[in-house]
């Protein structure tokens, strides 16, 4: 084994201590990156009906929004006649 001073070692990851160990073998290395890509897939989902619940406000927000300033715009025609008549 190879001793290195302490300012030339890497830090080990936790993976590749429990490899070292035995502890994991090459399966158990696959399992993990199974579910990584599942949990990573899951993530994408929810973040795609997250991004679809915003638009979806979006769009109503937009209407609501041309609702009101037809609104605005019909009550100040109707204030200005008003005024305009007094």
């Amino acid at each position: 084994m190879l001793f290195l001073p302490p300012s030339q070692q890497r830090q080990s990851t936790e993976g590749e201590l429990l490899y070292k160990a035995g502890q994991i073998k090459s399966e158990g290395l696959l399992g993990v990156c199974v579910k990584h890509r599942e949990a990573a897939k899951e993530c994408r989902r929810k973040k795609k009906e997250y991004v679809k619940c915003l638009e979806n406000r979006v769009a109503v927000l937009e209407n609501q929004n041309k609702t009101l300033i037809e609104e605005l715009k019909s009550l100040k025609e109707l204030y200005c006649q008003k005024d305009g008549h007094s």
